[in-house]
């Protein structure tokens, strides 16, 4: 869903209403971010104990850290091992994806009783 959007988001500004290439992806990459800090937080975790504000800085700050060490596990993967690139991308989003969801639960996402 989240590369959906920013697909979409960047082709229709860009597009339609004539936006700058960088300020139309830059626009769509904050609103996959905000969309998919709802989600998560409404419908993926639901009930949280944080308030919002905290728990979105949480959530920012961790998907900087995770798109920081995603990016050094593809250098990784993909020129130091000579992984091709798509497969060296798929493995390291899906270990990333998996690591997230442990983080999200236990940290960022916590929910209250049920």
């Amino acid at each position: 869903m989240s590369s959906g959007i920013t697909r979409s988001v960047t082709v229709t500004l860009h597009e339609l209403a004539f936006v700058v290439e960088r300020f139309a992806a830059a626009t769509a990459l904050a609103t996959a971010l905000t969309v998919n800090f709802l989600m998560l937080r409404y419908f993926i975790f639901g009930r949280t104990r944080m308030l919002l504000v905290p728990q979105l800085l949480l959530y920012v700050g961790s998907a900087g850290v995770f798109r920081g060490l995603e990016y050094l596990g593809f250098l990784l993967v993909n020129p130091a091992f000579g992984t091709h690139y798509v497969a060296a991308l798929v493995g390291v989003l899906g270990v990333s994806s998996m690591l997230k969801f442990v983080v999200y639960e236990g940290f960022v996402f916590v929910r209250t009783g049920t």
